[in-house]
This record gives C-alpha cells, structure tokens and sequence, in this order.
C-alpha cells in the first residue's frame, strides 16, 4: 500500500510541475477510479502521463520534439 501511495504522491507532484510550466499546456485530466490521464502539450506536439492504481505510473508517451525536455521536468520532480 505504501508504494501505491507513493506512486500517486509522485504523479500528483509531476502534474503539478507541469501545470506551473509556461511551456507545458495541459489539456485534459482524466480522473478515474483506477488511472489518472493527463494528456499534455510541449514543444508543439501532445503526451501523456498515466496512474495506474494497480501498476504505478506508466511510461510517459512522448515524441523526440519533447522527451528531453518533459523527462527534465520529471526527474527534477522526483529527485526534489
């Protein structure tokens, strides 16, 4: 249980991140009773970052015009 809350603390904090970058534009959170969506815009094109209550955080689906820079973004979170 606790690596499920920890899980979902970590998601809550990288969706936060992104929500105060002027270079990220959310644009829909999917909030279900077993995943989290947030479908996002950086760098002129779409990703996204899933909660899985079950399996954690899912890989982030990205494209090369903004891994990097979404990945920094993620990293700096986790590691704060």
């Amino acid at each position: 249980m606790t690596a499920i809350k920890n899980n979902n603390t970590i998601f809550n904090k990288i969706v936060i991140a992104f929500e105060n970058n002027r270079n990220i534009l959310i644009k829909n959170k999917i909030m279900g009773p077993s995943e989290n969506v947030v479908i996002a815009k950086c760098n002129g094109d779409e990703f996204n970052l899933i909660y899985d209550i079950d399996y954690g955080i899912d890989p982030i689906e990205c494209t090369a015009n903004n891994v990097d820079y979404v990945f920094d973004i993620v990293n700096n979170t986790i590691n704060d």
